[in-house]
C-alpha cells in the first residue's frame, strides 16, 4: 500500500512489514531509502514516544540512529538497497518489552502515514 505525499511530491510505503528472527522483531518501514522520510519518522518517534537519539552514524548509502526509550535503545536504519527498518539493540536486557515497543511504534506510524 503506498500513499502519494503531496507536499513532498514523493509516494511513500505506509503498510509497515514485521518479521521476527532470533527473537528480534524488525519493522520494516520503507522499502525506500529515503533520506528525508529517515529524518521525519526519527523527530515522529521522538516527539511522540519521549526518546533521544543516543547516536547517529550516517554513511554514504546508509544510516544508523540509535533511538532511547528509558532503558531501551531501538535502532533506525537506512540502507541504500534496502529502505527503512527499525528494530532492537542487541544489547538491550529486556528483548520482550523492546520487541513490543517496535511493534507498537510500527503500528503508529503506519496509522499516521496513511493519513
Amino acid at each position: 500500500m503506498k500513499d502519494f505525499d503531496k507536499e513532498q511530491g514523493r509516494c511513500i510505503q505506509v503498510k509497515i512489514n514485521f518479521k521476527t528472527e532470533d527473537g528480534i522483531v524488525e519493522a520494516r518501514i520503507s522499502s525506500e531509502p529515503d533520506w528525508t522520510l529517515f529524518e521525519e519518522i526519527a523527530s515522529t518517534i521522538s516527539k511522540e514516544f519521549d526518546c533521544y537519539c543516543q547516536k547517529r552514524l550516517d554513511g554514504i548509502d546508509q544510516r544508523y540512529w540509535d533511538l532511547v526509550l528509558g532503558e531501551v535503545k531501538l535502532i533506525l536504519h537506512l540502507e541504500q538497497y534496502l529502505g527503512i527498518t527499525l528494530y532492537p539493540a542487541t544489547e538491550n536486557k529486556d528483548l520482550v518489552l523492546a520487541n513490543q515497543l517496535v511493534r507498537a511504534i510500527g503500528e503508529y506510524l503506519e496509522a499516521r502515514l496513511a493519513r
